[in-house]
């Protein structure tokens, strides 16, 4: 059968639903990726990895134990199958029936049709036996993980370039169910972003060693939070203006969630690794003025404005050097607004140059963007966002189905002093989006 990775379950949570953190309504989650652009979303996920080699009439097992203790195979490959050296196992006599244990050992060296190995317990049961309903089964502990993903169309080939940077997307770490004497740890190890480009990443992944469901199946639990890019590219500016969809997301177009776990038990050693490449779920991930993919929003603006919040002076946009109050009116066109009953989102980015997101070594994603956000329930005190730009975020009733949200803008010190340079070469462009619901 060779190796063999099960999804046991696929949660997706969404900021939106579960709030900063992810800990609201934690029975509220999708098995599909689905979700807005800008939005954050945490997908918790549990595999099951498990490998072995199977023997036939056609391909039967032979094993030496007289002089090198040695196992021979007719056809098929144990490297294949997922056996490096190092590895321990068992020698099961009949697999597909009662699985008899006869004997466990590790391998100490190898090729596709030899495994060559020292007894750990039990013996094999004569000089040379010939296996035809034997196989072999891995139990070496998997404790590492090279994690790649992509966020990617719906009818495209797998892959893990991100859209916005065009670099690989990955995450490694090392130490997962590190067994210190008293049994596999179940904590939780943070992975670091693979290779020096930081561009593509918005977010973190961990991963856990969960338990053994059976002696061969080694169970983890991965969460990875991110962000849903892209939502710009350099010269898109034209077409979020005059709300032309990218082809990423035109009529049923949009993106699903690729990755490929890739497990090893010695992080430096890829011949000792398990892995797939998933992409068979598909996505339903909303452009602007959509909700989910390609159905109608529920909502409309009918007004935005800028001012100085200290002045209270009429401004065109955003302001770099002092803080903006932005104020937008929003209507439900589909039913009455209910007091404390919506939910509202607000997203603000800076909309850079290529040359600005692509291939940073010491900034991310978020970073290169000036990405903020803040959720918010109407009827509840002021919000600040994540990144602090955006702060005194509310939501306040003007009628019976039209609402008022305001918040303010401002910048880090050092982000006023980049903005201003740029502008000083040509006008800064942002982005303000908002998210709306019934909680």
């Amino acid at each position: 059968m060779g190796v063999e990775i099960l999804e046991i379950s696929t949660k997706y949570y969404n900021e939106f639903k579960n709030g900063v953190g992810f800990t609201d309504s934690l029975a509220d989650f999708t098995n599909n990726f689905t979700g807005s652009v800008m939005e954050n979303v945490k997908l918790v996920k549990e595999i099951d990895i498990s490998w072995d080699s199977e023997a036939s009439e056609s391909d039967r097992f032979d094993v030496d134990a007289t002089n090198l203790t040695l196992i021979r195979r007719g056809s098929g490959s144990f490297i294949n199958d997922g056996f490096n050296v190092g590895d321990k196992f068992d020698l099961l006599q009949d697999y597909d029936n009662t699985q008899v244990f006869d004997f466990r050992g590790q391998i100490t060296s190898i090729s596709d049709s030899l495994i060559i190995f020292t007894v750990i317990s039990g013996t094999p049961s004569s000089t040379v036996l010939g296996y035809i309903n034997a196989g072999i089964r891995g139990l070496t502990d998997l404790t590492a993980l090279i994690y790649g993903f992509g966020l990617i169309g719906n009818s495209e080939t797998f892959n893990i370039e991100s859209k916005v940077s065009g670099n690989d997307q990955a995450y490694y770490g090392s130490g997962i169910g590190l067994d210190s004497g008293a049994g596999r740890s179940t904590a939780f190890v943070d992975l670091q972003k693979l290779g020096s480009y930081k561009d593509w990443q918005t977010g973190s992944l961990k991963c856990r060693y969960v338990s053994n469901p059976s002696t061969y199946v080694q169970r983890f639990e991965i969460e990875h939070e991110f962000t849903i890019v892209p939502y710009y590219l350099d010269g898109e500016i034209s077409n979020l203006q005059d709300n032309v969809l990218p082809n990423l997301y035109t009529g049923l177009n949009t993106l699903k969630y690729a990755y490929n776990p890739a497990f090893r038990t010695v992080l430096s050693n890829p011949n000792t690794e398990k892995s797939i490449e998933s992409d068979r779920f598909l996505g339903s991930v909303a452009w602007y003025g959509e909700n989910f993919n390609g159905f109608n929003s529920n909502y409309k603006v009918n007004n935005i404005a800028y001012e100085e919040s200290a002045t209270g002076n009429s401004a065109d946009g955003v302001l770099i050097t002092t803080k903006t109050k932005v104020t937008i009116d929003v209507e439900n066109i589909n039913g009455l607004w209910i007091t404390g009953g919506e939910r509202v989102g607000v997203y603000i980015s800076y909309l850079p140059e290529q040359i600005e997101y692509t291939d940073t070594i010491l900034t991310d994603l978020k970073e290169n963007f000036l990405y903020d956000n803040a959720l918010n329930n109407e009827g509840l005190s002021a919000v600040n966002g994540s990144k602090n730009i955006i702060s005194n975020f509310t939501i306040i009733p003007l009628d019976d189905n039209e609402f008022r949200i305001t918040f303010d803008v401002e910048y880090s010190l050092d982000q006023k002093l980049r903005l201003s340079a740029l502008n000083s070469q040509s006008p800064a462009q942002y982005l303000i989006g908002v998210q709306l619901g019934d909680v």
